[in-house]
């Protein structure tokens, strides 16, 4: 088997496992860097202030830190039917708000790189 797919395997099965699978936000984020690259900056930069994306952002993870407190504190969501989409308690909740940072925080770094650097 080549190189390159047992890499690739090797990745698809950690992903399958840390619940990537589930969430488009992880696998579709380099969209958001090519869509940046290829519009113009003003009109990324107008949709990213007229969104609000920096202050959901710090939303999300002002979420992310008082759910995990209280869970650790044990406080839990009450756990649902095994299979079914709230079986997970609190962790699928603390999984989408960390992949929506990443979206909105990739989305940040790219139009920064823009506008202080340039199309390249």
């Amino acid at each position: 088997m080549p190189f390159e797919q047992r890499v690739r395997r090797h990745f698809e099965q950690d992903q399958r496992k840390l619940g990537f699978h589930t969430l488009p936000f992880l696998r579709h984020n380099p969209a958001i860097g090519l869509v940046a690259i290829t519009s113009s900056s003003q009109w990324m930069e107008a949709i990213y202030q007229r969104w609000r994306a920096a202050t959901w952002e710090k939303v999300s993870v002002i979420v992310f830190i008082v759910l995990s407190v209280i869970t650790l504190i044990g406080f839990d969501l009450p756990y649902g039917q095994l299979g079914s989409l709230i079986s997970g308690g609190a962790i699928p909740l603390l999984n989408i708000l960390v992949a929506i940072k990443v979206a909105l925080g990739s989305w940040a770094v790219v139009l920064i790189f823009i506008r202080y650097r340039g199309l390249l």
